[in-house]
């Protein structure tokens, strides 16, 4: 859907968090700290196309809510950047991890996963998913196809330094995931939420700059 890939170039382009490896839980760097705010400051800048039902005949940038801000959360196995204003839902226990009910769009989507790796790390993963694509691709374009295959994904798995980016293809919905690895384990936060919600694609491009704070503990 051209909405979604469109985002998704944009949420890339903006949210240029790089990896912040301090010891333990110690806080982020003042660097990482800045980063963070002026992305999720680009992300409320940005006049998004309008999505779903306008309220008053407003849209665009006179719909525009407040700046996000956001502080570092230290959670069982990992640390995240958590918007002041979301609240923290779900479990933090063994392998699960928690969701974040999105500051004015209960039509978002925002969730973390840690699951052990059954000996497949994070690059093998990623190298299947493009070959799943690229099987249903071949199915697609065969002439002689009559029932087509759904796409699994919309566009490659972009790298984003530490783990890679998918837009996976929802239909009537966008639905991304970052995946990030380490020996053992997969960490997968999804986000995501249907077309018709307002501003999605600024909702997005903010899950997008927080899902890339994530930094496994020690």
């Amino acid at each position: 859907m051209r909405f979604r890939s469109g985002c998704l170039v944009a949420c890339v382009a903006l949210s240029t968090v790089s990896g912040c490896h301090a010891p333990g839980d110690a806080a982020r760097s003042v660097t990482a700290v800045t980063t963070v705010q002026t992305s999720l400051d680009s992300c409320n800048a940005l006049v998004w196309p309008a999505t779903g039902q306008d309220t008053g005949g407003q849209t665009g940038a006179s719909r525009k809510a407040a700046g996000l801000t956001s502080t570092v959360h230290a959670f069982r196995l990992f640390s995240l950047f958590v918007p002041d204003s979301a609240e923290i839902t779900g479990t933090d226990s063994g392998l699960g991890g928690p969701s974040l009910a999105w500051p004015g769009c209960s039509g978002c989507r925002f969730g973390v996963s840690i699951q052990g790796d059954s000996g497949v790390g994070l690059e093998a993963r990623i190298a299947r998913i493009i070959a799943a694509q690229r099987m249903i691709d071949s199915i697609n374009r065969d002439p002689h196809t009559v029932v087509h295959e759904f796409d699994e994904i919309d566009g490659p798995p972009q790298p984003i330094g530490r783990g890679y980016l998918i837009d996976n293809d929802c239909g009537d919905c966008a639905a991304m995931s970052l995946l990030f690895g380490r020996p053992g384990y997969i960490a997968t936060i999804g986000l995501g939420g249907d077309d018709d919600v307002p501003d999605l694609g600024r909702h997005l491009c903010e899950m997008t700059v927080i899902g890339k704070t994530f930094e496994w503990r020690p």
